[in-house]
């Protein structure tokens, strides 16, 4: 199954003198098990077609399906239920943790979205217990306040909170923006780890041309509101028209190798990832 966007469009302050419009005839479909990333500069839509794919807002027109259920449908009780059900196979966790950080401890906060959907006490003490296990938040941080811990932790606990109901679908905005080298890697680890072993799609946003090179298999690349292309990983970051168009650059790694090129070194130009540029670099080297 998949997430399918159809001819969505979408007006900031629409029908004002000031309106905008954000996405222009978005036309979409994120694949089972892909790890998508969402690239372009600011105010390319980024962040706008990743709240209306999360049921967050509402496209001034178009459509949004999830499995095949209309997120948006709202013509009689039966497609509101079914409605309902889409939306809840998606979770987002946003740049700024204490967007959705505001139960007084981690426990409750935690325990918030499960509780909402109406599960038992048993299955809410284990979803949570699941989930912080999955986010490596030991049981004496239960009690702890959320607006206390670091910008790491926070983050932890964010996500711990979306993974509380088992989300098919995870959108990420700027996941690793404002953490330690540490914090990253075990985020990055994490978002491998729920895509390979507990099968969840992920959508991420981020400016980090590297994070997107590591991790991602897809690439959405966007301006002005538009899609100029959705693609490989690979096949973006090789195509330097495009990305000059959209103002992205290559991961440092390969644009480190175009440089070693030029000064005759024989390395390989294409490379997206760090660790295989550096074995690429290590092999002209003998």
């Amino acid at each position: 199954m998949s997430i399918e966007l159809r001819n969505v469009n979408y007006f900031y302050n629409d029908n004002l003198i000031n309106s905008y419009q954000a996405l222009d005839n978005i036309n979409l479909t994120i694949n089972d098990g892909d790890i998508v990333a969402i690239a372009g500069e600011t105010g390319a839509g980024k962040s706008t077609l990743a709240e209306i794919i999360a049921g967050l807002l509402t496209p001034t027109s178009g459509n949004v399906f999830v499995d095949g259920a209309n997120i948006y449908a709202n013509k009689n009780k039966n497609e509101k239920i079914l409605a309902k059900k889409a939306k809840q196979k998606i979770g987002m966790v946003f740049q700024y943790s204490d967007r959705q950080l505001f139960e007084e401890t981690v426990e409750k906060d935690i325990a918030f979205a499960p509780k909402e959907m109406r599960f038992s006490d048993e299955i809410i003490k284990e979803k949570v217990s699941c989930a912080m296990n999955l986010m490596g938040i030991s049981e004496d941080m239960k009690e702890a306040v959320p607006y206390n811990l670091s910008g790491g932790e926070k983050k932890r606990v964010a996500i711990a909170g979306i993974l509380s109901f088992s989300p098919k679908y995870l959108i990420l905005d700027e996941p690793t923006v404002g953490l330690d080298a540490f914090y990253r890697d075990e985020i990055l680890k994490l978002i491998l780890h729920l895509n390979k072993k507990e099968n969840t799609t992920i959508v991420l946003i981020s400016h980090s041309m590297e994070t997107i090179a590591e991790i991602a298999n897809k690439i959405i690349v966007m301006k002005g509101g538009k899609i100029l292309k959705h693609d490989t990983v690979y096949n973006i970051f090789n195509d330097k028209k495009l990305l000059n168009e959209a103002k992205l650059k290559q991961p440092k790694i390969t644009s480190f190798l175009n440089k070693l090129k030029d000064v005759g070194l024989n390395v390989k130009t294409d490379i997206i990832k760090f660790d295989d540029g550096v074995k690429n670099i290590i092999e002209a080297l003998r």
